[in-house]
């Protein structure tokens, strides 16, 4: 993924949700857990954001389209953070292998490339590394996932 990120400048409303679907999005996300204590500084935006497949994708389904694909996805993140949490306690390198896999292609298609990254880097080798590095990987995902949250709260939808 090319991170265009710099180019557009991190403060482009990349999202354009109206606030109350961003608030339902960013509260069902973070399972009232909300990560404004996470400091997102502006270089955060070129590593977190693809701007890039952001407007590719707004062009092909549109601002409603992207939105909604985002409220889906941002609802789901905690579900699947808390199966691979579950995978790892139990060996299951199937499941993390699958789910990482899952997270991989929507945070891809979303443009959300950090989270991209770690997913891709965790469903690549989930059958070989050893299980404390797989809780490490997934802590890591953890972290990224809340990281994009904060920053899409604190610079893309104002809160």
């Amino acid at each position: 993924m090319k991170n265009t990120g710099e180019a557009h400048g991190c403060k482009e409303d990349i999202y354009d949700m109206d606030a109350a679907a961003t608030d339902q999005a960013i509260s069902t996300a973070d399972n009232g857990v909300a990560p404004m204590d996470i400091p997102v500084g502006e270089d955060d935006c070129q590593s977190l954001i693809d701007f890039e497949v952001v407007g590719q994708l707004r062009m092909r389904i549109g601002q409603e389209g992207v939105n909604e694909l985002l409220e889906m996805m941002l609802e789901h993140i905690p579900q699947h953070l808390a199966g691979l949490h579950e995978a790892v306690q139990n060996g299951d390198r199937k499941a993390m292998c699958a789910i990482s896999h899952t997270l991989k292609s929507s945070s891809g298609t979303l443009g959300l490339t950090a989270l991209f990254d770690q997913c891709k880097a965790l469903s690549e080798v989930s059958h070989q590394m050893p299980i404390i590095e797989a809780k490490y990987r997934v802590d890591t995902i953890e972290d990224v996932y809340r990281r994009t949250a904060a920053f899409l709260r604190q610079k893309h939808f104002g809160k």
